[in-house]
């Protein structure tokens, strides 16, 4: 402390009793941060660039105070203009009670303004609403109509496949029938029987109306057709197929020819069949007929579909 005391008497600095230490470091760091400042100053005097460049400065202050000096007049002398064109005091209050019932007029019409919007705005929102209300009503209202069209069409569908599947069986009945008919005129033995065999070698053809037998080449190719009287008088007059009509030698209609004399028959020509086949056994009595005719039949069938599918391969 005595140290710094001694410092500041060098500096000249006076320092008042009681002063602590950090309070008398201060003021010999302000001193000696004057006394460098002012001998940098000195420094400075002493130059003569540092001198001129003050002096431009001067002179710069000077002429903006004279602009400044020029503008404040100017705007002096635009003032005392307004002055003189000032209205009175009856005009000026009668201008600014217009001017405050302007204010006032367009405060009102801004309010009144934005009061109808706000109204316009709500009626919309309102509108948006009921609309959209409507609409969900609407969609609902679609879709319950489209799922009672969508069942009623199923329905109808379902009605239709049940009518379908009914003429088709009043078709099938039909065609039995007619079968029936022409083979009782063409004197076969059991006309029934003749109903089983060609039945399903017969197909319903929509733009005739009628049931028509298809027949094809050995190469699969369709080359003529037959409706069923034909068929049945042709399948009649086979000689192949005499054992199933009335012999013609028989003038009195007692002497018939029989079917087939199963006896007759070897099981070895009855190849790929088993006469004790369930199935066999089974269509052979819907068709009137033995196992062992309709095997026959079958195997017949078979080489003429064999000469077919060759003729196909050629």
């Amino acid at each position: 402390m005595d140290k710094l005391l001694e410092q500041a008497k060098a500096l000249g600095l006076e320092v008042k009793d009681g002063a602590t230490e950090d309070e008398v470091k201060t003021l010999i760091t302000d001193k000696e941060a004057a006394n460098a400042e002012l001998e940098k100053k000195k420094d400075k005097e002493a130059d003569p660039e540092y001198l001129k460049s003050e002096l431009k400065k001067v002179i710069d202050q000077r002429d903006t105070a004279k602009k400044d000096r020029r503008s404040l007049q100017t705007k002096i002398d635009v003032l005392e203009k307004a002055i003189e064109d000032a209205p009175n005091s009856g005009e000026f209050k009668e201008l600014k009670d217009s001017l405050t019932e302007l204010k006032e007029y367009k405060e009102t019409i801004e309010t009144e303004k934005e009061e109808k919007e706000l109204a316009q705005k709500t009626e919309l929102e309102r509108t948006q609403i009921t609309f959209q209300k409507e609409l969900d009503k609407l969609r609902t209202d679609f879709e319950s109509e489209k799922v009672g069209f969508q069942k009623l069409t199923d329905d109808e569908k379902a009605k239709g496949t049940e009518k379908d599947k009914e003429i088709e069986v009043l078709r099938k009945v039909s065609l039995e029938n007619e079968i029936l008919g022409y083979a009782s005129e063409g004197k076969a033995i059991r006309p029934r029987q003749i109903v089983g065999l060609l039945k399903d070698q017969f197909e319903f053809v929509p733009t005739l109306g009628k049931f028509i037998h298809s027949i094809y080449d050995s190469k699969g190719k369709l080359t003529d057709t037959m409706e069923v009287a034909e068929m049945v008088e042709s399948f009649l007059k086979d000689p192949n197929n005499d054992n199933l009509v009335e012999s013609s030698a028989n003038t009195q209609g007692m002497d018939t020819k029989k079917t087939t004399d199963t006896k007759h028959i070897d099981l070895k020509d009855l190849k790929g069949y088993n006469p004790k086949d369930p199935k066999l056994i089974k269509e052979a009595g819907e068709k009137g007929l033995t196992v062992e005719e309709l095997i026959v039949l079958k195997q017949k069938r078979d080489e003429k579909l064999a000469k077919v599918q060759e003729g196909k391969n050629k």
